[in-house]
């Protein structure tokens, strides 16, 4: 299952290693679970959709960011806590 997310224009200058912070939403979003020790049965994206400005990334239109997961059951509970907790 890969849910896609469409991110708003970023408000300000997004750092090279934003990757962490992507990953801290996502086991956010996923409260308390079996997969944070585990086997990574999940993957993460990078942002797509940026220009370099200086030593920052630049998301003038947005930013795409996916989440795949092997097991669907935690679909929902990604989704509502997303919308409720973005």
């Amino acid at each position: 299952m890969r849910l896609h997310f469409t991110l708003s224009a970023n408000q300000q200058p997004v750092p090279f290693a934003y990757q962490h912070f992507l990953t801290g939403a996502f086991h956010k979003w996923l409260g308390a679970n079996q997969l944070h020790d585990a086997i990574s049965l999940y993957s993460l994206s990078w942002l797509d959709g940026s220009r370099m400005r200086g030593n920052t990334l630049d998301f003038p239109r947005g930013a795409h960011w996916f989440i795949s997961l092997y097991d669907e059951s935690h679909v929902e509970t990604i989704v509502n806590t997303a919308l409720s907790d973005p």
